[in-house]
This record gives structure tokens, sequence and C-alpha cells, in this order.
């Protein structure tokens, strides 16, 4: 998975594709197990509002 983040953060033209790519897979396995623990509707959400802050940080 973090291969194919790596390379989509390199296309964006991110100011550090590498730093992207940790802050925004770390964002999405801990979706996953929330996801999985709780069964909260409000986890994807909150991690795509989560991502769209990365990734607004990164590429301008």
């Amino acid at each position: 998975m973090g291969n194919i983040i790596r390379e989509l953060a390199g296309y964006t033209g991110a100011s550090d594709p590498a730093a992207m790519v940790e802050e925004m897979s770390l964002i999405m396995e801990g979706a996953y197990v929330t996801q999985q623990v709780t069964g909260s509707p409000k986890t994807a959400p909150i991690a795509r509002r989560l991502v769209n802050e990365v990734v607004a940080r990164y590429v301008s």
C-alpha cells in the first residue's frame, strides 16, 4: 500500500512525499483498526478530513 501512496504523492508534487506517505499511511491504518473496533460511522469521514489536511500541508 505504501508504494502506491508514495507514487501518487510523487505525482502531486508534494514538498516531502515520504513524510506525506508516512502520515497518510498512519491515518489509514488507524482508520482500519478504529472501524473494526468501534464500528463507528464517523471513522471514514474523520480519516478523510485528516488526509485532506495532510495533502493541503504538503501540496500547494
